[in-house]
């Protein structure tokens, strides 16, 4: 820690470790999101199919918010 050319690579390899955790955490993030945004699609599609069938007038109001 004397010398700051040390300390300096020292926090920077710290940083470098850091770094790769937080990537590693948010490549599992990502895939949840992938996933949570596909289920999401899923279940619009499904209501909107009901909603087509049950009730047209709000059948209209939701689609145009759809995708």
């Amino acid at each position: 820690w004397a010398k700051t050319q040390n300390r300096e690579a020292t926090w920077c390899h710290l940083k470098i470790l850091r770094a790769e955790e937080e990537i590693q955490r948010l490549n599992v993030e990502v895939r949840c999101l992938a996933t949570w945004i596909e289920d999401e699609i899923k279940v619009f599609s499904v209501t909107l199919d009901q909603l087509e069938h049950t009730d047209f007038p709000l059948f209209g109001a939701v689609k145009e918010h759809a995708f």
